[in-house]
């Protein structure tokens, strides 16, 4: 439709015409054949009732006296209709008494006995005529048809509709072509002087009027609209030239007041960006700061709260931000969050009815369960907030974890309470030595003068063993106590571990698998060798009694690299390279409580004389000794690793060199073997 409206009036008139000539003939001619069709089908189905009537009368005889040549003779007589396809005889009891069919190509087929009608196929008429005889029905007689005539004869008026059709459309286009040149004319003349006008500005040309029609009164139009747009062409000049000389003093004084306004809104600007400064800076510290930061408004609602508040209180902020703190209580009763227990929120509002009263801060500690069992500390702070009337608007507060410094103020302790106990443990040890020395000396004298068979003999020997126990109860003192005296030298842990896999599994019992992983490239420490062998060896027997019904022991070597993070919760573990032994048992664990005392000396959870609570703390002591550390993790029901870290030392030669491993048989594990 588009280039419909496009193309030029001429040829849209010319268009038109023809198509409204085009439209008027194929209507009638279509009129005219759907006429001739209706006649034709109805003069054939009337010539066909006919001819069936007829051929029906004959063959009543026959039908009667059940002569079905006679029969067929009459239905041959249909060859003589060009258009007759087929036709068959009914009996009176709808049995096919005789048929014709002018094409023997392929069988014919009867159709079923119908009453008198007749119907019209896609190419076939079908007529079903009675037979009577002396006004009774004996038979039916049915005859078919070719519409062969019907389309020959629609051909043939198609092709005179198309001749006539082209014939009117080319004496419409001539007529067209001539007649409407007196309606476009004067239009494209009009369009033309309109250009003009628009295009150069010039309101004095008028256009030429060539009739007195409605064209006519179209150009009178158009002339009258072109002298009224030259008088207001003209005023709106006029007010053109007024209006510039009144923009220009405007201008002038919008330049001077745009001076002052700009140097204001310079000064506005710097204003502006040192809030924004202030507000980044202060947004960053409520956001950054590892502390939670809180404000309420006058009724004890949050108004605010930072993520380190809600990281703390194990909440989102919309789960916080305008509720009490009793509303809050409320709404947490039922979650396992410690934090706002009723009688907790009672207290905080409680403090904030006191702020609003006095506006004199408060300074509290509180310590509280976290979801997963942690004590966890809060150093509290609460103060007034204050509005530009100095009176008190509101309160807020900033909460800080301090369970990492209560952590290491315990560790701290703990520590300070071994050394001191380790002092007086290898004081007493190395007093106690000199008189078991003396002791041991005495009774090997007294053993040597006695006869053999003496009775005071057996008394000297009770009093040797004796000794010789406390003799091994003060070394392990003094180990505890760091004034053993060692003989440390070059070791690779993986050594050690490699001379004890046969003697690990019988120390353990047949019923506990002994499983040690040595790491490959292993790293070098300074130690006694006898002391690093006792500290496994005391382990490996804690983890035995752990482990009443059987279990396994992993022993594992490793280089490990420790940051500044990673220590952080060990005082006297310093970041740095050390080599890792990790003794772990799938035993019965300990819990919190047993853990915090367990390398105290004399500390012991085995029964009456089944321990004397020093092989642990004496571990403890060989370890920082040689200058390492021992840690342990533990829980009731998932076993306990114990992790002793040496630090590393450069030795760059070794007396053989390591190929990767090879696996033990006694017990699980894979060595590194020297080939020399």
């Amino acid at each position: 439709m588009l280039s419909l409206r496009d193309i030029s009036l001429r040829r849209k008139q010319t268009l038109i015409i023809m198509l409204t000539s085009s439209a008027a003939l194929l209507l009638a001619c279509a009129a005219f054949i759907a006429y001739d069709t209706m006649t034709f089908r109805r003069e054939l189905s009337e010539r066909i009732a006919v001819l069936a009537n007829a051929i029906g009368n004959n063959c009543a005889a026959a039908i009667d006296f059940k002569d079905l040549k006679t029969a067929e003779e009459t239905l041959a007589a249909l060859h003589a209709d060009a258009n007759i396809v087929s036709a068959c005889v009914y009996s009176r009891d709808g049995q096919v008494f005789a048929a014709y069919q002018r094409n023997s190509a392929s069988p014919f087929v009867p159709p079923i006995m119908r009453d008198a009608g007749q119907e019209f196929t896609s190419d076939q008429l079908h007529v079903f005529r009675p037979i009577k005889q002396q006004g009774e029905v004996v038979g039916t007689i049915f005859v078919a048809s070719d519409l062969k005539g019907i389309s020959s004869r629609l051909i043939r008026y198609v092709g005179i509709v198309g001749l006539v059709l082209l014939a009117s459309l080319l004496l419409a286009f001539i007529l067209s072509s001539q007649l409407q040149r007196l309606v476009s004319n004067p239009i494209l003349h009009l369009a033309q002087i309109a250009r003009s006008v628009a295009l150069e500005k010039n309101y004095s040309v008028r256009a030429t009027k060539q009739s007195n029609d409605e064209l006519g009164q179209l150009v009178d139009g158009f002339n009258e609209m072109l002298v009224q747009i030259q008088r207001r062409d003209a005023a709106l000049q006029s007010a053109r030239d007024e209006l510039e000389v009144r923009v220009r003093e405007r201008t002038t004084e919008l330049a001077n007041s745009n001076a002052a306004l700009q140097e204001e809104n310079t000064g506005r600007k710097r204003t502006e960006a040192l809030l924004r400064e202030s507000q980044a800076l202060h947004h960053s510290l409520v956001e950054q700061l590892p502390a939670g930061i809180f404000r309420m408004d006058a009724a004890g609602r949050f108004v605010l709260v930072n993520p380190w508040y809600c990281q703390l209180n194990q909440m989102a902020a919309d789960q916080i931000l305008g509720r009490t703190s009793l509303e809050i209580a409320t709404r947490e009763s039922q979650t396992p969050n410690k934090m706002w227990l009723p009688e907790r929120a009672r207290q905080w509002n409680t403090h904030h009815e006191q702020i609003m009263q006095n506006g004199q801060p408060i300074v509290l500690e509180e310590t509280y369960t976290s979801p997963d069992g942690q004590s966890q500390h809060l150093h509290i702070v609460k103060s007034a907030v204050f509005g530009s009337d100095k009176k008190i608007i509101g309160s807020q507060g900033a909460l800080f974890d301090t369970t990492p410094l209560k952590r290491l103020e315990a560790q701290l302790i703990q520590s300070q309470k071994m050394e001191t106990v380790g002092k007086l443990a290898g004081g007493i040890a190395h007093e106690f030595n000199s008189i078991m020395t003396a002791i041991i000396g005495q009774s090997e004298l007294i053993l040597s003068d006695l006869p053999s068979g003496n009775p005071v003999s057996k008394n000297a020997q009770e009093i040797r063993k004796a000794a010789d126990r406390a003799a091994t109860l003060t070394r392990q003192l003094l180990a505890y106590g760091r004034k053993q005296i060692l003989q440390p030298e070059i070791l690779d842990l993986n050594t050690i571990l490699a001379n004890m896999e046969n003697m690990l599994p019988h120390l353990m019992g047949s019923d506990a698998e002994v499983r040690i992983v040595p790491a490959v490239g292993l790293k070098l420490v300074k130690a006694d060798a006898g002391q690093i062998e006792q500290v496994i060896i005391n382990i490996a027997l804690n983890a035995r009694d752990a482990m009443p019904k059987g279990g396994k022991l992993t022993i594992e070597t490793s280089n490990v690299t420790l940051s500044h993070e990673s220590v952080g919760r060990h005082l006297e573990l310093k970041p740095g390279d050390y080599v890792m032994l990790a003794i772990t048992d799938t035993g019965t664990g300990m819990t919190e409580e047993v853990k915090k005392r367990l390398f105290e000396p004399f500390f012991t959870t085995k029964g009456v004389g089944k321990g004397t609570g020093l092989g642990l703390a004496t571990c403890h002591g060989i370890v920082k000794q040689s200058g390492g550390h021992i840690n342990v993790y533990s829980e009731p029901g998932k076993g306990t690793t114990f992790k002793v870290y040496l630090p590393q030392i450069e030795q760059h030669r070794r007396c053989a060199k390591w190929p990767p491993c090879y696996w033990s048989d006694s017990a699980t594990a894979c060595w590194p073997r020297p080939t020399g």
